[in-house]
């Protein structure tokens, strides 16, 4: 069975009208956020992913107001507990027996009624992810928008969301004490996708005869920062060895300071 290509979300209007519910209200309250995960997988760079817990991104100093906003609006949602409102995004026991969160500082809802919302929620501080929310070239938006209220709703932008992957594999926001296997792999996973299924990145192969990249990627390549390249390339080339490329991130912005 082989893989089947889109040029278009595959998700339809009516499944991410619901899925934006969250991110309406935060919109419609003034709050920056960006979506992220699965549903950015999805609904901006075409791959036919799952749609699992909906997870957002919000400016620091508004991550208690954006989750009191979420709750407020729609009082379905209720802050979850550890584990239940992180479900797969713990630690694998064989990693740590405590099965810690992937996210120590996000914030989980969970609601009961999962028919017209996203049943869990995880609202995240963007630093985490080493991401500007208030730079618009990282973010973009549905296209088309099939809702005019979803319309103004922001996503990551691809250059944007492949650098903030790749940071947080390899600069783990928490120290590399904290590194999460569970993450890291996760977030492997989803840069398999991009390269698999997003318009700009599938092309086959994606080396030209004289080793240049394909000029979608080289677009994609030139958009990430300097640090993530050689990762990035190593995606494409292999192998991706995460200890060298953590090493040579750092020497690279050693040199860029």
């Amino acid at each position: 069975m082989g893989v089947h290509l889109y040029d278009e979300s595959p998700s339809g209007p009516i499944e991410q009208h619901t899925r934006l519910t969250p991110a309406r209200a935060l919109v419609q309250a003034g709050i920056p956020c960006v979506v992220w995960a699965e549903d950015a997988l999805s609904f901006v760079h075409f791959v036919p992913t799952g749609l699992f817990t909906f997870q957002i991104l919000v400016p620091d100093e508004l991550l208690e107001h954006a989750t009191d906003t979420i709750t407020s609006t729609l009082p379905c949602y209720r802050r979850a507990p550890v584990p239940e409102g992180y479900q797969h995004w713990v630690e694998l026991r064989i990693f740590n027996p405590l099965q810690p969160p992937c996210f120590p500082n996000a914030i989980p809802l969970v609601t009961s009624d999962n028919q017209n919302v996203p049943e869990h929620i995880i609202v995240h501080p963007a630093s985490f992810w080493s991401f500007n929310m208030h730079d618009l070239s990282k973010t973009t938006a549905l296209s088309p928008a099939y809702h005019s209220d979803d319309s103004t709703i922001r996503f990551p932008a691809l250059h944007a969301f492949i650098d903030s992957m790749i940071t947080t594999i390899l600069e783990p926001p928490g120290g590399l004490h904290m590194r999460s296997k569970t993450l890291e792999t996760r977030l492997r996973t989803f840069l398999g996708y991009l390269f698999t299924y997003t318009p700009a990145m599938r092309a086959e192969p994606p080396l030209l005869p004289d080793g240049s990249l394909e000029p979608g990627l080289k677009g994609v390549y030139e958009g990430i920062g300097e640090e993530n390249r050689p990762y990035f390339m190593s995606l494409i080339r292999g192998p991706s060895d995460w200890a060298y490329h953590a090493a040579k991130r750092r020497e690279i912005l050693h040199k860029l300071e």
